[in-house]
């Protein structure tokens, strides 16, 4: 992201060995746009549900994403 120019990358002043990362006027607007493909996309999939039936629907995916999340992360 860095070398893209999304991100710009300093030393930190406080810490030298740590760097601080800070989102360019490119990424800002690249975010801006991801942001609001984001959201065309919800109002297409969610637009005509009810906002409690969608936050129904955001807790069962919730509660799905718990559930496999675990099952996707690497043991040691």
């Amino acid at each position: 992201m860095i070398r893209a120019g999304l991100l710009s990358e300093e030393v930190d002043p406080a810490d030298r060995r740590a760097r601080l990362l800070t989102i360019t006027k490119e990424g800002k607007k690249i975010l801006q746009q991801a942001e609001r493909l984001a959201q065309e996309t919800a109002d297409l999939l969610f637009g005509d549900i009810p906002d409690t039936k969608q936050a129904q629907i955001e807790q069962y995916l919730k509660a799905i994403e718990a559930r496999i999340t675990p099952l996707l992360t690497p043991k040691p």
